[in-house]
């Protein structure tokens, strides 16, 4: 997908290798592979229990995360914050559950100066019951607040936050924040 390939790109500019990566909202290993693939050491951390038999992966849930917090290098969501607060998931209903769900990164999962890799739909400000939001020119801002936006692969990205798009059609460029906490 775009994304992915997003993805790639901005892991090539901020590379991960040897660094901690907690995972937010994974479903499939799939974002594991790639930070195993970029030499990073991922935890997945994920409000249902996930199950592997792969040694070199962490599978924790958000109350074992609770019980024993750690902070880490870098931090993947792709895909996540824009489902967050609408119960989707197995999450509590929440209008303000991704913004929390962003702070709570920015202050207690991700070190002070690590990367944020993000990828959400972004175009005009919108929420599709209880799929996901869309990001634009208000939100956006307010899901990315204390965070320095460092690289984007990109460069139409600030006018893609104004596209008003289909339900089923949305665009989700990758991202690199830098957490100023």
């Amino acid at each position: 997908t775009k994304t992915t390939a997003m993805l790639y790109e901005c892991l090539n500019r901020h590379p991960i290798e040897n660094k901690t990566v907690a995972i937010i909202g994974s479903v499939t290993p799939w974002h594991e592979a790639v930070c195993l693939a970029y030499g990073g050491i991922p935890t997945t951390i994920e409000y249902n229990k996930l199950v592997t038999d792969d040694e070199r992966l962490n599978l924790i849930t958000v109350d074992e995360y609770n019980q024993n917090p750690v902070k880490f290098d870098a931090v993947f969501s792709i895909s996540s914050y824009e489902h967050d607060g609408l119960g989707r998931y197995g999450d509590p209903l929440d209008p303000d559950g991704d913004l929390k769900a962003m702070a709570k990164v920015q202050n207690e999962i991700l070190k002070k100066d690590g990367f944020l890799y993000l990828a959400v739909p972004v175009g005009k400000d919108t929420l599709w019951w209880n799929a996901h939001r869309m990001y634009g020119v208000k939100r956006w801002f307010k899901l990315v607040n204390g965070f320095k936006m460092v690289y984007t692969p990109d460069p139409m990205f600030e006018l893609a936050l104004n596209i008003e798009h289909p339900h089923r059609e949305y665009y989700q460029p990758a991202v690199v924040l830098q957490n100023s906490k």
